[in-house]
């Protein structure tokens, strides 16, 4: 449940990290961006249809957008849209939050393709309960060179801390007051295993629930996945874990999903070559015990890899 104090935190963290000036132009949907854009007295834009790349790049035009907020999932196919016609995004844009998904750096890498100079890329990090938690620029993701996923310093009055397991918990004025029917809460688990960096940023190693343990090895299937997916022809993947009864252990299974008219078996052999040499090569303990180039499908709503999906479809004969 969230009150006015949390709503109106929210929307005073926003308005600090997203200045909105006179002859700006929102177009989202995303309370927590249309507010603010209105309480600084700038026109929202709010998209009403389902997503279409096409037609989100002419309203983009159309209206003169200067901010937008987007699925890293739906920007892919704006990408893909833009770059098969050799254009760009308009120019007018002057910044792009992307959230809601990890937001990896070979996605960042195909976006700087298409964007005009001056726009500006930041991608926020935040759950249902307490939005934003950190953000970061595109520049900055695009040289850490470590292992995880940089999503950045917390925003001004938001805490947070690592668990004895490694997971990440935050707390805030930002902050729902808790659960319907449940006591109050003044600290959420958020279900991701994250370490802070020595500059205070925080880096992440994927979902607690999605950690796929195989013999003595912890794999982090989202460390992983930054890197296959920057190999030539995969257009998205995911590493999940199967339990086999007959080896009393998990079957660790790379799925991809190769860009269109990929040839599957020369991904394929692509992909199990590039796992072990060269600059997508990873660890060995986090090789996959199988590769499987199939379609990868993504929740409704969030536009995430559906794993469960994934998992099912697998077990059904994949």
């Amino acid at each position: 449940m969230q009150t006015n104090d949390s709503i109106g935190a929210a929307i005073d963290m926003m308005s600090r990290e997203e200045r909105f000036d006179p002859g700006d132009v929102l177009y989202s949907d995303q309370l927590h961006l249309v507010l603010p854009a209105l309480l600084a007295g700038v026109p929202a834009v709010i998209p009403r249809r389902r997503f279409n790349p096409a037609r989100l790049l002419a309203d983009l035009r159309r209206y003169r957008a200067t901010q937008t907020f987007g699925f890293p999932s739906e920007y892919q196919q704006l990408v893909e849209y833009t770059s098969a016609r050799g254009r760009t995004l308009p120019a007018s844009l002057r910044t792009i939050l992307l959230g809601s998904a990890p937001v990896p750096r070979t996605f960042l890498e195909r976006l700087q393709a298409v964007l005009p100079a001056t726009t500006r890329v930041r991608c926020v990090y935040g759950m249902t309960e307490i939005v934003p938690v950190s953000r970061v620029d595109l520049e900055e993701k695009l040289v850490f060179h470590g292992e995880g996923d940089l999503v950045g310093r917390p925003v001004e009055g938001v805490r947070v801390r690592i668990a004895g397991d490694g997971e990440l918990l935050v707390s805030g004025p930002n902050l729902c007051r808790g659960y319907w029917g449940q006591p109050p809460v003044t600290e959420v688990a958020t279900g991701d295993l994250g370490v802070l960096d020595g500059d205070g940023r925080i880096v992440l190693f994927g979902r607690k629930k999605e950690m796929i343990i195989r013999g003595q090895h912890n794999i982090y299937p989202e460390v992983f996945e930054s890197s296959i997916g920057g190999i030539s022809g995969v257009r998205r993947c995911c590493l999940v874990g199967l339990y086999q009864d007959a080896r009393a252990d998990e079957e660790v299974i790379l799925c991809v999903e190769g860009e269109p008219g990929t040839d599957a078996a020369a991904l394929h052999t692509l992909v199990e070559r590039s796992l072990r040499t060269g600059s997508h090569r990873i660890d060995a303990a986090a090789l996959p015990d199988r590769i499987v180039i199939m379609p990868i499908p993504l929740a409704p709503r969030s536009k995430k890899v559906d794993r469960s999906a994934v998992r099912v479809a697998l077990q059904s004969g994949g």
